[in-house]
């Protein structure tokens, strides 16, 4: 590719991304308000892109409260990371913040999607 000026795409895998010692709690300020403490690993060989981070909620029914997608510029806020080079086999802390879906959200869910380029 070098000689004659392609780039190869950067290998992705999300299923390889686990997300471990979630734990949704009262935001200690906001009002109405969430924070959620989660490690994520990439599983994989190889380096790849940060994922999407979807968070779902659901009621004692299992019916859908509310969801939210986090792109990677919304958690990871270091510029000096390479968005596209998340490491192998690195425990990496995210912290976010939502606004309380309420009382009949019971259930929650982290899920790691694809990013598309524009994410």
């Amino acid at each position: 590719c070098p000689m004659i000026g392609c780039e190869l795409a950067s290998q992705s895998d999300v299923s390889r991304i686990v997300g471990t010692n979630l734990v949704v709690r009262s935001h200690p300020f906001e009002k109405n308000a969430l924070v959620i403490d989660v490690i994520i690993k990439n599983q994989a060989k190889f380096e790849q892109p940060y994922p999407v981070v979807q968070l779902n909620f659901e009621n004692i029914n299992g019916d859908p409260v509310a969801s939210r997608r986090f792109t990677p510029k919304e958690y990871i806020s270091d510029q000096t990371i390479d968005l596209n080079s998340m490491p192998s086999n690195t425990p990496i802390h995210l912290t976010l913040e939502i606004e309380d879906p309420g009382r009949d959200a019971v259930n929650y869910q982290l899920l790691f999607l694809p990013r598309s380029d524009a994410s």
